[in-house]
Order: C-alpha cells, then sequence, then structure tokens
C-alpha cells in the first residue's frame, strides 16, 4: 500500500497529524513519569485530563524514547472532522509516516476483521506481519466526536495484535470508547491528572532559579500542579525579575493575567488575531493581517516559550499555538471586537481558497458567518464536481455546511446535498431539496449566477445519481427521464470532459443492469477516453463495470484483469475515496465464490459492511456483498444462519428505501427456504414481498437489473421443484436459459442449468438430468463456475455418479474430475471457535439464565461475566443470546435443551444428596 505522492495531497489531508511532535521547548525530563507513561509496558497507555496537564508533550516524548531505540511509532493527533472514512485514511498514513511496509496483504479469513475499515484493518495485518513491537499513539481523542468514528478505534482495540501497543491521551474518553476490560485484565493502565501534577519538589526543579518559600507555597497552591501553569509561571518569572500575581484556577484567567496580562496592547492584539489561525502559516498570517514580520514578531515574545510549537508536514514557517492559548485568545477576540473575528475569519478563509485548502477554507468561512463565502468557495471547486475528480470524502466532509439557507441562496450546492443525501440513505429528504431547489431555477435551466450550462450539467449528474443510488425502479419513468437527459447532455460539444465522463459511465450502467453489455461496453471506452488523466475515480468505476461485465458473461481472465487494475487505482488513490478499494474486493470475492475459491472467504460472515458504509456504495455492489456473504454463512453455518443474515440484509435495505435490493435479497431467501424444503415459509415469503408469479415478469429485463432477474428466476425454479410442479417448472427453466443465452448472462445460464439438472433429478427423469448435467460440464469447461453445483451438492453428486458409472475411467473428462472434487471438498467439517472452559459453562446458560444468575451459579462478578458474554458474542459472530445458542447448536456445541436453571436446580440437589 503506498500513498501516492505524485498525484498531491487532497486539501483535507493534513500529514502534520501523523507526525511526532518536536519536543517542547525547555521540556522538563520526569524520569518516573516518564518510565510509568512508556506505552510498551503495557497494551493500552491512557493518559487522561484536563488541558494543559502536558499529555500531548509527555506522550511524545514517551514515543521519541521508544522511536531512537527501534520501536516502531505511529503518531495520529485527532480532531472533530474526522469521521470514520478520513480517520480510516489517518491511521494508516500514520503506520506508513512511521515506515511501516504494507506490501500485499492478503484478504483476512476472520470475519471480525471484516468490521474495521479497509486501511485500519491491512495497518494491522501489516503490524501482525511485522513482527516488531510497533506503538499507536492517539493524541486528543476527546475531541473525536463522530459515533462511526469512536466505534472504528473501539473495534481496532479489541483486534490489536500482541505487538501492538496503543497509548491514548484526552481528557475524557468518548462515549463508545470502553476500556473497561483491558483495565480488568491487567492490559491497560490509565494515568490521571493526579499522576500528571507537578510536585513541589519537580516544580522547585523545574523553575531552576531561587525561589523564596512564600513564593513556592503561593505557586503549589495556585497551580495545583498544573504543569501549563507552572510553564506559564516561569516563562513570566524569566521575563519578568520573578514579579508574580495571583493567578485564579480556570484557562481564562491563567491565560489572561500570566500571559495576555503581561503583553503590551500592540503584542496582545497580535496574539489574539493569532489565535484565529488553524496553524501559522508566515506567509498565510503576513496575507492575512497585512504585516511582513509575523515569525520575528513571535520570536520577540518570550513568554511564548514553549507555547509555540512548529508544525510538522508544512512549510518551515508554520506554526501552531498551544490549543489552550488559542482556544482562549479566539474566545477573547469574539468576545471584546467580534466584527474582527469575524472579519479574520473571512480573510483566512478566501486565502486558503486561494491555495485549494478547500475544507479548511470552508471552516473559516463558517467561522466568520460569511454563508455567502461558503458557498463561493464550494462553488468555486466545482460543488458536487468535486466528488467526479476527488471521490466522496471531500465532498462529505464539506455536507455539514450545506445549511438550509446556503442551499437556499446557491441552487447548484443544494444539488450537492440531495446527492450526498441519498447516498447516505436519506433518500427522502435528498428529493425534498432537490425538488425544492427545481421549482427556484425552472427545473435547473437557470442559474441565478448566470451559468446557465453549469447548473443544468449538475442537475444532470444529481439526478443520475438519485435514480442509480437511490435504487429508483429500473423502466420507471424518472428513469426513463433521466437516461433521455442524460443522452442529451453527453451531445452537447461544450460540456466539461469530467461531467461527460460521468454521463458517459451511467449510460454504461443503465445498459449493463438491462444486460445490454456491447453497448455497455461502448459507453465504458468513451467514459475512460473523456477521463483520461483527470479523474482516478471515475477512471476506476470503468474498470469495475467492466470486470463486472466480464464476471456475468463468464470471461473469468478478462473479470481478473479489470478488478486487478480497478484494485490498484483504487489503492494508488484511495485516500480520495474511503470505500472504492471495499468496492473492487467485494466485485472480486464474487468472482471467487462463483469459481468455488473460498479461500478469501470470511470464516463466520456477518452483516455486510456495504451496509455501514454505504457512502460510495452504489446498491450493485451492496447486492453483490449480500449475496456472497449469504451463500458463505450458508457454508458455514447452514441454512439457519444464512436466513438469519438475509433477515437483517433485508431490514437494513427496506429502512435505507432500497426497493430493488430488497427484490433480490427477497428473492435470495426464498432459494434458501426452497433449497431447505420449507415450502410453505417459501411461499408466504414470496407473496408478503410482492415477487411476481408471472414467468414473464420473472425473466423480464426492461424493468428489472438482471441481478434481480437472475435472483427471482432461479427462486421461482426452486419453489416450483420444491413443490412438485414440474411441468411449469420445466417451462420456467427453459425460459430462464433461452434469456440468459439470448443476452450473454453466463453466470445465469449455469445457474439456470444445474436448476434445472436437480428438478429432473426430482421428477425422476435420470436421463433428462444426465442431458443438463453434461451441458453444465460444457459450460463448466469454457467458464470454471463451479458453484452452481456445488451449490446443489446432494443432486448433483447423484446425476455425476451416474454419469462417472456410465463412463470407462480413461474417458473421463478433466471437467468432470475437477467437478467431482469441488463436490466432495464442499463436504469439509466447519471449523468450531475454540472456548475457553469458562465460556462455555457461560454459554451453556445464556439462553435460560440472566448474567447476575449466571454469576450467582459459576461464583463469578457481573462484570465477569459480562466480559465472557462479549467474547462468546464476538467468536460467534452472534447478534443476541438467542442468536448465539443457535449458532453454537449448529456448530455441535452440546447446548440444554430446557432453562439452565433447572439443570443448575438439579445438579444442587444431587450434589446435595451426595454429601
Amino acid at each position: 500500500m503506498e500513498f501516492d505522492q505524485d498525484l498531491g495531497h487532497p486539501p483535507w489531508l493534513l500529514t502534520e497529524k501523523v507526525s511526532l511532535p518536536e519536543r517542547a521547548e525547555g521540556y522538563f525530563h520526569r524520569a518516573r513519569l516518564h518510565e510509568s507513561a512508556l506505552p510498551t509496558r503495557r497494551q493500552v497507555t491512557l493518559l487522561t485530563a484536563p488541558g494543559g496537564f502536558g499529555k500531548t508533550t509527555l506522550l511524545a516524548e514517551a514515543c521519541r524514547h521508544l522511536k531512537e531505540h527501534g520501536v516502531g511509532t505511529a503518531w495520529l493527533t485527532l480532531d472533530e472532522q474526522d469521521d470514520a472514512g478520513i480517520l480510516d485514511i489517518y491511521v494508516a498514513l500514520a503506520f506508513q509516516e512511521a515506515g511501516l511496509a504494507f506490501g500485499d496483504q492478503p484478504a483476512p479469513d476472520d470475519a471480525s476483521a471484516l468490521r474495521l475499515a479497509y486501511r485500519t484493518r491491512l495497518a494491522l495485518q501489516a503490524v501482525r506481519a511485522d513482527g516488531r513491537q510497533w506503538v499507536l499513539a492517539l493524541d486528543q481523542l476527546d475531541r473525536l466526536t463522530n459515533a462511526d468514528s469512536v466505534a472504528l478505534l473501539h473495534i481496532l482495540l479489541e483486534q490489536a495484535p500482541k505487538n501492538l501497543h496503543v497509548a491514548i491521551a484526552c481528557r475524557e474518553l468518548p462515549k463508545g470508547l470502553d476500556v473497561a476490560g483491558p483495565v480488568l485484565e491487567g492490559r491497560a493502565a490509565v494515568l490521571t491528572a493526579d499522576e500528571l501534577r507537578f510536585s513541589e519538589s519537580e516544580i522547585v526543579e523545574f523553575l531552576g532559579a531561587s525561589v523564596s518559600g512564600a513564593e513556592l507555597d503561593a505557586l503549589v497552591a495556585e497551580s495545583a500542579g498544573w504543569p501549563i501553569a507552572v510553564r506559564l509561571y516561569r516563562n513570566q518569572w524569566a521575563s519578568s525579575a520573578g514579579e508574580a500575581r495571583a493567578a485564579r484556577d480556570v484557562v481564562e484567567n491563567w491565560v489572561d493575567s500570566r500571559l495576555l496580562g503581561r503583553l503590551k496592547e500592540s503584542d496582545r492584539e497580535f496574539l489574539l488575531d493569532l489565535g484565529l489561525f488553524e496553524w501559522i502559516d508566515t506567509t498565510l498570517a503576513d496575507e492575512v493581517l497585512g504585516v511582513g514580520n509575523t515569525r520575528l514578531h513571535l520570536d520577540s515574545l518570550p513568554m511564548l516559550a514553549g507555547l509555540v510549537k512548529p508544525m510538522e508536514g508544512r512549510a518551515a514557517d508554520a506554526w501552531q499555538l498551544h490549543p489552550l492559548v488559542r482556544e482562549h485568545c479566539a474566545k477573547r477576540r469574539f468576545r471584546d471586537t467580534p466584527e474582527r473575528f469575524r472579519s479574520i475569519h473571512r480573510q483566512i478563509a478566501q486565502a486558503l481558497a486561494r491555495r485549494g485548502e478547500t475544507l479548511s477554507a470552508l471552516r473559516h468561512a463558517a467561522e466568520g458567518g460569511d454563508t455567502g463565502l461558503v458557498g463561493e468557495i464550494l462553488e468555486a471547486v466545482g460543488g458536487l464536481r468535486l466528488w467526479l475528480r476527488e471521490g466522496l470524502v471531500p465532498l462529505l466532509a464539506a455536507e455539514r455546511f450545506l445549511t438550509a439557507d446556503l442551499v437556499a441562496r446557491f441552487p447548484r450546492l443544494a444539488l450537492a446535498k440531495s446527492m450526498v443525501l441519498v447516498m447516505t440513505d436519506h433518500v427522502e429528504e435528498a428529493k425534498r431539496v432537490y425538488f425544492e431547489a427545481a421549482a427556484r431555477t425552472d427545473g435547473f435551466t437557470r442559474n441565478p449566477a448566470g451559468d446557465d450550462l453549469e447548473i443544468q450539467t449538475d442537475h444532470c449528474i444529481a439526478q443520475g445519481v438519485i435514480v442509480f443510488y437511490g435504487n429508483e425502479h429500473l423502466g420507471s419513468p424518472l428513469w426513463e427521464a433521466t437516461l433521455a437527459e442524460v443522452r442529451r447532455m453527453t451531445d452537447r460539444a461544450d460540456l466539461d470532459p469530467v461531467a461527460r465522463g460521468a454521463f458517459e459511465v451511467g449510460l454504461c450502467i443503465a445498459h449493463y443492469l438491462r444486460a445490454e453489455f456491447a453497448t455497455a461496453l461502448d459507453h465504458a471506452d468513451r467514459a475512460e477516453r473523456s477521463v483520461a488523466g483527470r479523474s482516478a475515480y471515475l477512471a476506476m468505476f470503468v474498470q469495475l463495470m467492466r470486470g463486472s461485465i466480464a464476471m456475468v458473461q463468464g470471461r473469468v481472465g478478462d473479470a481478473r484483469l479489470s478488478y486487478a487494475q480497478a484494485l490498484e487505482i483504487a489503492r494508488s488513490n484511495f485516500l480520495k475515496d474511503p470505500t472504492s478499494v471495499a468496492s473492487a474486493e467485494v466485485q472480486i470475492r464474487e468472482l471467487d465464490l462463483e469459481r468455488n475459491r473460498l479461500e478469501s472467504m470470511p470464516e463466520t460472515p456477518s452483516l455486510p459492511r456495504t451496509f455501514q458504509h454505504r457512502e460510495t456504495m452504489p446498491h450493485i455492489v451492496v447486492a453483490a456483498e449480500c449475496a456472497v456473504h449469504t451463500e458463505v454463512a450458508f457454508v458455514k453455518g447452514g441454512v439457519d444462519s444464512a436466513l438469519s443474515l438475509l433477515s437483517d440484509a433485508i431490514e437494513h435495505a427496506r429502512a435505507a428505501t432500497l426497493p430493488g435490493l430488497v427484490r433480490h435479497l427477497a428473492a435470495l431467501r426464498v432459494s434458501y427456504l426452497a433449497s431447505a424444503g420449507r415450502v410453505a415459509q417459501a411461499e408466504r415469503a414470496w407473496r408478503l414481498d410482492a415477487l411476481p408469479t408471472n414467468a414473464a415478469a420473472c425473466h423480464d429485463l426492461r424493468n428489472q437489473g438482471w441481478r434481480e432477474m437472475e435472483a427471482i428466476s432461479c427462486a421461482r425454479l426452486q419453489l416450483l421443484t420444491a413443490k412438485g410442479e414440474f411441468h411449469s417448472a420445466r417451462e420456467h427453466a427453459g425460459e430462464l436459459i433461452r434469456v440468459a443465452t439470448q443476452h450473454r448472462l453466463r453466470r445465469a445460464h449455469m445457474r439456470g442449468v444445474a436448476l434445472a439438472m436437480v428438478l429432473e433429478h426430482r421428477a425422476a427423469a435420470p436421463d433428462a438430468a444426465m442431458q443438463h448435467l453434461k451441458e453444465f460440464v460444457r459450460l463448466f469447461a469454457e467458464t470454471d463456475y463451479a458453484r452452481p453445483l456445488v451449490r446443489e451438492r446432494e443432486a448433483s453428486l447423484a446425476v455425476l455418479n451416474r454419469l462417472l458409472d456410465a463412463t470407462p475411467a480413461p474417458l473421463v473428462e478433466k471437467p468432470v474430475a475437477a467437478l467431482l472434487v469441488a463436490l466432495q471438498a464442499s463436504h469439509a467439517k466447519v471449523p468450531v471457535p475454540e472456548f475457553r472452559a469458562r465460556e462455555v459453562e457461560v454459554l451453556q446458560r445464556l439462553e435460560w439464565q440472566r448474567d447476575k444468575d449466571i454469576a450467582a451459579v459459576l461464583g463469578l462478578t457481573l462484570n465477569g461475566v459480562r466480559y465472557h458474554v462479549k467474547n462468546i458474542f464476538a467468536k460467534l459472530d452472534a447478534r443476541d443470546r438467542k442468536d448465539a445458542a443457535q449458532r453454537a447448536r449448529n456448530l455441535g456445541i452440546p447446548m440444554p435443551d430446557r432453562p439452565h436453571s433447572d439443570v443448575d436446580r438439579a445438579g444442587s440437589s444431587d450434589r446435595k444428596a451426595n454429601a
């Protein structure tokens, strides 16, 4: 894995976030505290205290010491902007900056690892493979407000390899990050304000000067050992011959009295202005403040010693005020001169926008209260077209600035807002924003700014996204109208090349869904020519579409090549989109499963992660991963495991208002029910989900995508076979095979032939079954999709053995032998997770007893029981207690068939009798 520097960093990427801070000027080494804070002493080290207690300084010094002694040390400073996608990026970047070699990491076979975002998972795999001790330091964790980001770090702590030590500095732990388990187990230690305070002797040593007893007593009382207060006192001592004034116990008074209060007015005003900068870049500050000596001015203020630090990863003249000082200066500037506060923020925003630092510019414009400036900056970078150039992450990060007032003033940004909303599963709200903006612009034909072509182009892109990502019913009036508009815009000679490429990709997708593959590939070629060198994101998507077309047509080599190219583009550009690599990975797994290559499949599949990170996942990718996970669940845990996963997936799809995906998943559910002989349940599910009973509707490729058609047609064929309606089933199978052949749907063709073989086997028509098997063997020789036959193992083995009995050994073809091996291998025993004896005792009581009852019976604490329950759920990938019990039974773990309280009472009686 490599972050390609030649491509440049997106505006929102701050490399100083992953750089170990420089040693603070005048750093004071406290040997006892330094030794106790070394992250390698334990799995997790937590430094938690209010601001100004030196947490960052201490953690940085500990990491610097370990780094000098050969320990790999990754540093990451967190903030409020780090959503899950951005945090995933920075975790990997932190390890890369620390020198970790990622290499080519295989997909994990542990289902729990798939809960992690892609880059974090890759980083943990690389740490584990490296073998040396590694440290991940997370600074300012309390600034992390995004729940998904906190959840990502929680999973990271759970799954960290033994050679990774995590150190955290924060004012308080964010909600959702629980370190109680590691603390109870002795794998974690917490250093609080009590440990971080200066002792009296340390204060004397730190001041390094002759201090009277009265002064020392006053300082100890006033500072309460607060490191920043002691530092401020020392700075003042050095610059004012030891004169001291009493300071109150809140930071505002410390900074006012010990810092600002000692500055002359011009210096104080200068510092209050600097408090509005995220970082102090000499050129930027000079430009905004209209001066030419920012660096010299800073150097002339000795009281700032240790309170201004260099910013790694930026220009040599980039600095940052201590966050505590900066925060107070900003508050005071707003309180004293609110108009200057707003004016400077606006000027910083304009300067950053000119530099291409879009997100930072937007933050400053918003702080300055200038909605118009926010809109101008976003429109200048293309609005929603930012997505086409750099992926969705920057647009998602900018979405919080798209307020109701802003989108009312800037119709192009209303389109960006609606697109982000639909991609994040807020379809109805997206439509509301969209139609309100349409009413203000005569249906997006007139832009108040005057550039009518720009708003027409943006409108067409946004409408296509709403139709495609919103899973609009294929063939609906809105679908057809959108296609017509896309074609009209594509014909314009004055169209922006990237927008033209996006429209060509949209047309490729439309024809792909209808199995019009030749036309889809023509549009893919045009899209590639249009975006060449302009959009890696669209170039990657073109390769994914080519690969998917090759997959369904059975061209395995072409599919693998296109997917590999897509993955290469995604890996070299994945900073621009958090799910681009995952999209390629999903489709590679789908191809592997079709070929019955189960090595890369999750050991215990769970609800697909695409439901958790759907921001850039079109429903065709979600559908592919759902199908893969469900089939793997069937292989590993049986039909009940598959049905349980499908039920959850259908609920998520319904909640996200994705009707096409619901139909696809509902058809899969019927397939598994029918194959298990649960005919009544299958029929009821078919009715409740309103799946079509008309044969023409099942095979229709005008009003449903080929995936839906394939799933519904196969499910109907399985249901008819299970009901014994063999005549109708034969007609249905014949039509499915005919449609699949006509449209070069090789995968659907092979599935249809395999199910037709099952049909004839169950209808006691062995010759007909044999003919279908021979046809499957012919197709398999061209396309090694073994899964359709392996999926129907019982019938397949019976018919295949009959074929082998009738065929002399020398004449047995290689495809037949390969299929026999696949069928025999599919009967391998499912591995059972390893449980400790105490975990088994808890597991056997989960279904019938409460935690406190289990604790009483087994002599455990309540927290101890909960700890074991948490581990059991993780090992079984269970949702709740009943699900855990059922999964245990499926794996052959002995489980009681009556409430365990009865068992415990019986056991107690026996023990008393024996006594």
